[in-house]
């Protein structure tokens, strides 16, 4: 079958290729140069050890013959990825970006005390649309008088103005005005903890602010107030700007997050902005100048960057004995942080809710006659050690709570779907049952819906989608979730036309800060996303945990702020 002549023998094995698939080594797929003689060939392919494609080693079974193509494809996908990464693909107009932002870090002063003296240091300047406020300057007299006499003429005539002044003057924080005005100007440092609808977020600000216009210090007055996400600094921001008459950004506040900003005026304001801005300032200005009071809130979070914060403010207080520094929470142990801020002086302020009247689980079933059915049986693990005693402990309790309930409600059907309810996932057709039951036999107003992460929001959001009971022009139902750009996260805050339920799936970025004045419903699934070490995997992790009872307390509190409502808890 072979012939002689190389050309013709490389036209045979291709028409064998295309005719079956075959000739492997004769001219086609992985096959041998042209022009060899037959035992050249052969001897060709004894050389390359008769492998087939990329050549094998000889002696191997079929089964170790796909082991050895499998590990040579994982590693030429290695490969691959490898050289994609030290592949650098760059734009003529990125490139001289970076050339500025290295010039402008050779230029820059070697230290700190020089790059605060300067208004705005060389890295301020390069491209990166970060925009700072400017230094605050000496006390302007004839500023002084414009603020006073601008505040005076939004007393007389601002019509919103007022019609805000008549609800803020109802809030509990507003009784205590002298005294949290009083306290902060005799003191350095504050720490106040306030209950859930007490106004302090947004009306500590506005005292400090207005005492200092009236005394004819507003021009020396710049009110820093920090807030842990982005879209709680923009909502307050555009809260507190309504209170004083104005818009964000034209007046006497404005916020500024990553990206984004809408600074106020230079003398005399309220700035709203995340804890990751502040620290932004810090590289260009070590001491805080541009800021004559300092308010974190929400401490209680203790965050990275919050934390971190705190420990570079109390360095910055002994220079800057002018500064004025503000810690508040709805929830916080007040005596840790007024030791670290050596022993402070502390203020509570009480809070004001309407009623909220409260669900639990067991009610919840009995009331939509609802069947779990289980996908897996749980089992508790039996053996020795820390977690399996922290199991069989919680077996315990969980036991002991079943026969509570069987005693006060006499209920074997609900007590009999509690024990076959798998409690470590979440029950997405009791979620929706209980929309359903919401949407059909409730009063008007919105639910919000509290989840542990973004996928259990879109898991929810996809089942409420392709149930043709929501899918009709009565219901809108949002997502909420730190990721999302700012543009859809402000969109539930819009409230919907009339005959519309507006149904909010959010994870507890929606717990503190914000409020959404239309919700009358909350439903909490009990389980938030905490980051944690795992010792044994020496891995950061980020699992879904039982909520604490303070944060419950804070997820209660989005309800009740303008009637009385309904708050269910354990889902």
């Amino acid at each position: 079958m072979y012939n002689r002549g190389g050309q013709n023998h490389g036209n045979y094995g291709n028409r064998d290729r295309g005719r079956r698939g075959r000739g492997r080594g004769r001219g086609g797929r992985g096959g041998h140069p042209s022009g060899l003689s037959g035992p050249q060939i052969g001897l060709w392919h004894k050389n390359r050890g008769r492998g087939g494609r990329g050549g094998h080693p000889p002696g191997l079974t079929g089964a170790q013959i796909g082991l050895f193509y499998k590990q040579k494809s994982q590693e030429t996908k290695i490969r691959k990825e490898r050289e994609q990464r030290q592949e650098v693909k760059m734009t003529e107009s990125h490139e001289k970006k970076l050339v500025d932002m290295l010039e402008s870090l050779n230029n820059a002063p070697s230290s700190m005390d020089q790059a605060g003296g300067s208004a705005t240091s060389n890295l301020d300047n390069h491209h990166d649309d970060f925009r700072l406020p400017k230094p605050l300057v000496g006390n302007d007299e004839g500023m002084n008088e414009w603020l006073k006499k601008d505040l005076i003429n939004k007393e007389k005539y601002n019509q919103t103005y007022k019609q805000m002044s008549e609800f803020r003057k109802k809030l509990p924080s507003y009784e205590m005005k002298d005294k949290i005005v009083q306290l902060i100007s005799s003191n350095q440092v504050v720490v106040i903890s306030g209950e859930t609808g007490c106004g302090k977020t947004t009306q500590v600000a506005q005292f400090v602010l207005d005492d200092a216009i009236v005394k004819g210090k507003g021009s020396t007055c710049r009110v820093v107030c920090t807030q842990p996400r982005r879209i709680s600094a923009i909502s307050i921001a555009e809260r507190v700007s309504e209170e004083r008459g104005e818009t964000v950004g034209n007046g006497s506040t404005g916020y500024q997050i990553r990206l984004e900003s809408q600074l106020p005026r230079d003398q005399g304001s309220i700035i709203f902005c995340t804890t990751g801005v502040v620290l932004r300032w810090l590289i260009s200005d070590p001491d805080l100048t541009r800021a004559s009071h300092i308010i974190i809130d929400e401490i209680h979070e203790r965050s990275i960057h919050s934390d971190f914060l705190l420990i570079v403010v109390r360095d910055i207080l002994p220079r800057r004995p002018d500064l004025r520094v503000v810690l508040m929470s709805a929830t916080l142990n007040a005596e840790l942080f007024s030791q670290y801020f050596n022993n402070c002086p502390m203020l509570n302020i009480p809070g004001f809710t309407f009623p909220v009247r409260q669900h639990f689980l067991e009610e919840i079933i009995k009331i939509l006659s609802y069947k779990y059915q289980p996908k897996t049986k749980t089992h508790f693990h039996r053996g020795r050690g820390r977690r399996n005693d922290e199991k069989r402990r919680k077996e315990e309790m969980w036991r002991d709570y079943l026969n509570l309930v069987q005693s006060r409600e006499k209920d074997t059907f609900t007590v009999e779907c509690l024990e076959s309810m798998d409690f470590d996932t979440i029950d997405y057709c009791l979620v929706e049952r209980l929309l359903m039951y919401i949407g059909r036999d409730m009063q008007d107003g919105a639910v919000l819906v509290f989840l542990p992460g973004w996928k259990d929001i879109s898991t929810l959001h996809d089942m409420l989608k392709k149930n043709p009971f929501f899918s009709s022009e009565k219901f809108l139902v949002l997502p909420l979730h730190s990721l999302m750009p700012t543009v859809n996260q402000r969109q539930i805050f819009d409230r919907p036309p009339r005959g519309v339920r507006k149904i909010v799936l959010s994870t507890n970025l929606a717990e503190t800060s914000i409020t959404i004045d239309d919700v009358v419903f909350v439903v909490d699934c009990g389980k938030t996303k905490e980051k944690n070490f795992d010792v044994d995997k020496e891995l950061a992790t980020l699992l879904p945990v039982w909520g604490s009872k303070a944060s419950c307390k804070q997820r209660k509190g989005r309800a009740g702020r303008y009637c009385e409502q309904c708050y269910i808890q354990g889902i």
